[in-house]
């Protein structure tokens, strides 16, 4: 009940896990090195900080080496305006960063099933408040942590330690931060992180698991109204 004594359910948003797993090919599109594995998937605007997380990486100097970011969605162009004048950043560590621009959902699927943390930076503002990123229901999905700063309703489902990183705000000091622990990580804590957001996603994120809930909140209105 809300305040008013009107029945109220807040649903996140849901998906259907067999139709994530269908997206995702047999085929292995990373090759075997062992580098902190970072995919983002989005746009290079001012609601994904992507640029946030670049300078952050090069915030970590050497260390930088010891990842590797994919970036999916924007073009070089696109980052390269959005950093200004830091975009010689992309230059500095094309070993670490690579650009794969626009591709199928299924291939930016197969990318991020491959990685050790998917990153979601976005700003503390309404916009970003507002909603809710569709990208970490995907993540969590497939069984990939995330890091990120926590926005609207991230913090029910985001633990740190457990099922993803949180880092304390979307700048790039604090993102450098966190990947400096994330970099210290062991493949077996690394493991655990997957499957505790792969239950995360199951308890939460997939349709049937809200049926039984949905179909008394509508038997509620109903009687009331």
């Amino acid at each position: 009940m809300s305040k008013n004594r009107k029945p109220v359910v807040k649903i996140p948003i849901l998906i259907e896990r067999e139709e994530m797993f269908s997206k995702i090919k047999d085929e292995d599109v990373r090759n075997s090195d062992i580098r902190l594995k970072l995919v983002f998937a989005g746009l290079a605007g001012k609601k994904d900080l992507i640029v946030n997380a670049i300078r952050g990486l090069d915030y970590l100097g050497e260390d930088a080496k010891k990842c590797k970011l994919e970036i999916i969605g924007p073009t070089r162009k696109e980052i390269e305006k959005s950093l200004g004048k830091d975009n010689y950043i992309l230059e500095k560590l094309q070993n670490v960063i690579s650009i794969l621009g626009f591709v199928s959902r299924s291939v930016a699927l197969n990318y991020l099933s491959k990685a050790d943390f998917s990153i979601i930076l976005r700003p503390d503002q309404r916009f970003a408040n507002a909603g809710f990123p569709t990208k970490l229901v995907e993540s969590m999905s497939v069984g990939v942590p995330v890091i990120c700063n926590l926005t609207g309703d991230i913090s029910q489902y985001v633990h740190d330690g457990k099922n993803g990183l949180i880092v304390l705000n979307c700048s790039p000091i604090e993102f450098s931060i966190v990947l400096k622990k994330a970099i210290t990580l062991s493949e077996e804590e690394k493991k655990v992180m997957s499957i505790n957001a792969k239950k995360y996603s199951e308890k939460y994120f997939y349709y049937h698991q809200w049926t039984k809930c949905i179909q008394e909140f509508m038997n509620n209105v109903n009687v009331r109204y």
